[in-house]
């Protein structure tokens, strides 16, 4: 149960709530053929902070904003899951982050 959460208290069990933002990342990376070509991802990211998610979104918007871009360049990479690693690396305080590539139907998750 989150201590102080006055949420998680009144469900009478314990509880482990999480509140989360979900943002766009535009990426670019070579694949396996060498070929650079782009994605739209959407990335939940999840916290157990007390916080104002429309304040927390903006806040992680900027922190993250690094990422976008040619992966190789921006964080030494090329795979969501080090899309996924880099951006708990810049959000320390999330708890578990969600990529997903939705023209493929695909997803990575990532907690700590």
């Amino acid at each position: 149960m989150a201590a102080g959460d006055p949420g998680a208290q009144a469900l009478g069990h314990p509880v482990r709530l999480l509140r989360g933002v979900t943002l766009a990342l535009e990426v670019a990376h070579h694949g396996e053929d060498g070929v650079l070509h782009g994605h739209s991802l959407t990335i939940e990211l999840w916290t157990e902070r007390q916080t104002c998610l429309d304040a927390w979104r903006a806040e992680v918007r900027g922190r993250i904003a690094h990422i976008e871009g040619q992966l190789e360049a921006t964080i030494g990479g090329r795979t969501f899951e080090e899309v996924a690693a880099a951006i708990l690396d810049a959000v320390p305080e999330a708890v578990r982050v969600t990529v997903r590539l939705p023209s493929r139907g695909h997803a990575i998750e990532a907690t700590r």
